[in-house]
């Protein structure tokens, strides 16, 4: 991966690649499927009502009524403004770039931890160069 990855992310990429690598190899995970569901966060009210609100803002755009997609969508940002399957997997949606201006606000704000990096450090300390 190139050096932009890990001053982007603040994670060196090597790590992971290398989980892969062996599943590919011996097809072996990186946790066991216990582990996995230990690791998982549970989601609270908030967050399962923000799922809905995407999923109607959704059918609404598919049935041509934007005007009330957007609502649904506002809806949806506000009660889950950390999960990055609302926030970011709806920007293409109503016409945002997932990988442009509105995706690095966003990346601004902040976002989950995931559960891998307690399997695999791999946060680079603001001292470290970013380099891979």
């Amino acid at each position: 991966m190139p050096v932009w990855f890990t001053a982007f992310h603040r994670k060196v990429s090597a790590p992971y690649l290398d989980m892969i690598r062996d599943w590919v190899r011996t097809g072996a995970g990186a946790m066991s499927p216990d582990e996995i569901r230990a690791a998982q966060p549970t989601p609270d009210d908030a967050s399962q009502l923000a799922r809905v609100e995407r999923a109607v803002a959704w059918h609404l755009l598919e049935d041509g009524r934007a005007a009330a997609a957007e609502k649904h969508f506002d809806r949806a940002a506000r009660l889950a403004p950390k999960d990055w399957t609302i926030q970011r997997g709806s920007m293409p949606l109503r016409g945002g770039n997932p990988f442009g201006p509105e995706f690095f606000a966003l990346a601004e704000k902040g976002k989950f931890d995931y559960a891998l990096e307690a399997v695999t450090p791999t946060h680079v300390r603001e001292e470290e160069p970013a380099t891979d």
